[in-house]
């Protein structure tokens, strides 16, 4: 899967980047200029929250854990890439001000990273560390395919902290045209 052509980036801070990977608008939240309502507020029953493991693409096999906070009706997505000596679970606060707001969230344990690690899976990469900085960025460009199949028509935005923004800008640099 290749990303769209339109994008918009906008880094916050040197570590921190949020990134809407199919129209060109930055803003998530609303700035009050809108002269259209605010959406209401899903209700905490309405989301739907899913845990697992998926299979990444590498010659390893590797598996990581994976969170989902799916809003009915989102407006969009986001992804949230968490960073170094984190996990998806440090997110929760995030999360839940971001499914209120009407958006669905995908987050995922980096490798050695949470629940991606041993001794919750047995996968060949030693917990607070990762394998190759190329399969961090293979990993990403999987959740994002994943975020775009499941919100077909939607905005999907990318968040990334500390090590997750620097992974973020490597996903753009590399996936998105310079014609944005």
């Amino acid at each position: 899967m290749s990303f769209p052509r339109k994008l918009s980036a906008l880094a916050v801070a040197s570590t921190m980047a949020v990134t809407g990977v199919t129209m060109a608008t930055p803003a998530l939240a609303n700035t009050g200029t809108s002269s259209q309502p605010a959406a209401a507020a899903p209700a905490i029953n309405q989301v739907h929250k899913e845990t697992g493991y998926f299979k990444t693409t590498d010659k390893l096999g590797t598996q990581l854990f994976y969170r989902k906070d799916i809003v009915p009706n989102a407006k969009g997505a986001v992804v949230l890439v968490h960073g170094l000596m984190e996990n998806s679970s440090n997110y929760e606060y995030l999360t839940k001000s971001l499914t209120n707001a009407g958006y669905s969230v995908y987050r995922f344990d980096n490798r050695g990273h949470g629940r991606s690690a041993a001794p919750y899976i047995n996968n060949a990469i030693p917990r607070g560390q990762f394998d190759d900085w190329w399969n961090i960025e293979s990993d990403i460009h999987q959740v994002v395919g994943t975020a775009h199949k499941e919100n077909t028509g939607k905005k999907v935005f990318l968040l990334g902290h500390s090590m997750g923004g620097i992974a973020v800008h490597t996903v753009l640099r590399n996936h998105v045209s310079r014609n944005c």
